[in-house]
């Protein structure tokens, strides 16, 4: 994903290119926050995640409700 990209931009790249889940900084730019707000929400339970190694994987799915909800 192209690091200049944020909010639903950056979404429909991530969506375009079939993907299912996120890294927390792609996740970052989509909501507009900082990857460390994005990282505490990883850690209080905030955001949901699938671990993959050590790389932190946020699904596409809740990115899409959470940008939508943010938006209303």
């Amino acid at each position: 994903m192209d690091k200049e990209l944020r909010g639903a931009a950056a979404l429909k790249a991530l969506e375009k290119q079939g993907r299912l889940f996120a890294y927390p900084a792609e996740a970052a730019a989509i909501l507009e926050r900082d990857v460390r707000t994005i990282y505490a929400g990883l850690r209080n339970g905030q955001v949901p995640f699938t671990k993959v190694g050590q790389r932190y994987q946020i699904p596409v799915a809740w990115l899409r409700r959470a940008a939508d909800g943010r938006a209303a």
